[in-house]
């Protein structure tokens, strides 16, 4: 993307990366699912806000903002039965395969191939990405678009990371193949703790979508 504004050397997540046409804010499905999570809540937050037009914007802005977005990460990103890959090849930001991108990467001391698009599945992503999927749940209980999608998100989760041997989440998904310090056997406490909110989640968004479906049916038959 190109910098919003030149004339400072910070970067606006909400202007420098935002690609108004899909929502997305990276190739990559962990940043993008923690953007989703941060912008439902940031509209439920402002929705409180009574009275105040523009937080009443806002609200709109960011909640249609994070169904845009889920619904281009999922079709980017997701592989039915299969999962989330890590990053996908997007027009929208900068090629790390241009050799003087890559060379300000490397002058910045970071490594070129964390940015180059990848169709390895991390436990992690995933676990981020049902989360995000869980709260758009809770959004739009209505919407039959996002309710198969997030039925699809976290039942893929589960089947190819959690290994009801270890009762643990893997590492990486089932048939990907290990990378050096990841060993069979290797256990990440970030994939545990992101694995069991994401459980966690999707228990509590689906009660409040039935709840919901419960309710809009009785006013119906009233």
């Amino acid at each position: 993307q190109q910098r919003a504004n030149p004339s400072t050397s910070h970067l606006n997540l909400l202007e420098d990366f935002y690609d108004e046409k899909t929502g997305l804010v990276s190739p990559g499905v962990w940043h993008n699912a923690m953007t989703g999570i941060a912008l439902i809540k940031s509209s439920r937050s402002l929705r409180l806000v009574s009275g105040d037009d523009e937080c009443a914007r806002l609200c709109g802005k960011y909640r249609d903002w994070a169904h845009r977005l889920g619904s281009s990460l999922y079709s980017r990103s997701f592989v039915r039965d299969q999962g989330f890959v890590r990053r996908t090849p997007e027009s929208a930001w900068e090629s790390v395969s241009n050799e003087e991108v890559k060379e300000r990467i490397i002058a910045a001391g970071e490594n070129p191939t964390f940015y180059e698009a990848s169709r390895e599945r991390r436990c992690v992503s995933n676990a981020a990405a049902s989360v995000f999927f869980s709260f758009l749940l809770e959004e739009f209980p209505e919407d039959d678009e996002i309710k198969e999608m997030s039925e699809n998100v976290t039942t893929t989760f589960l089947r190819q990371f959690f290994d009801p041997s270890a009762n643990r989440f893997r590492v990486r998904a089932v048939g990907d193949e290990p990378l050096f310090g990841d060993e069979v056997g290797t256990w990440h406490a970030q994939d545990q703790a992101m694995a069991v909110l994401a459980c966690l989640r999707a228990m509590r968004a689906s009660k409040a979508a039935a709840a919901a479906a419960r309710a809009a049916s009785s006013e119906q038959n009233l």
